[in-house]
């Protein structure tokens, strides 16, 4: 059923006066090449992707990170897709922070989740970390976190809430 949708959409847009305005448009979406990624293959796959060194191309797309950080994400596929890069960048083990092409997607991320009130899932294994990393520090928790620890925690929460009282 899936397979006969996609045909009757693509003959459509091939009939229509607007077809080569939509190809132009879906082909322009940011990030395409990890949605088709994503869709085919798993968000997983698709966040470990655009964290590769193979991602440095989405990366570097100044368009994309002005959209993350000042409008709301409407699109079903990059919701998947971005949270699938806060997960990849929670639990990877190491800081972001130091990961010098990290650092303005890690931005954007942050003014992403605060335009969208942090309405984003947080899955159970996420949650789990972030009580652990956080909530519990181990040695008493007197070394400060870097900035890039700083800004995964606050794609899960509010930055008010990780200032300290």
């Amino acid at each position: 059923m899936n397979e006969q949708f996609s045909h009757a959409v693509k003959r459509a847009i091939r009939l229509s006066p607007l077809g080569p305005l939509l190809v132009r448009i879906y082909r322009g979406r940011r990030g395409n090449a990890a949605l088709v990624l994503g869709r085919r293959e798993g968000w997983d796959a698709a966040a470990k992707r655009v964290l590769s060194d193979g991602g440095r191309g989405l990366l570097a797309d100044a368009a994309l990170h002005d959209s993350l950080r000042s409008a709301i994400n409407t699109d079903i596929d990059a919701e998947l897709l971005w949270t699938a890069v806060r997960k990849a960048l929670l639990l990877g083990g190491e800081d972001p922070g130091r990961r010098p092409e990290l650092g303005e997607l890690l931005v954007s991320l942050v003014g992403q989740c605060i335009n969208n009130e942090y309405v984003w899932y947080v899955s159970d294994e996420e949650r789990a970390v972030l009580g652990r990393r956080w909530k519990n520090p181990e040695g008493g928790g007197s070394t400060a976190p870097s900035w890039g620890e700083l800004a995964v925690r606050a794609m899960f929460e509010r930055i008010e809430r990780l200032l300290p009282a």
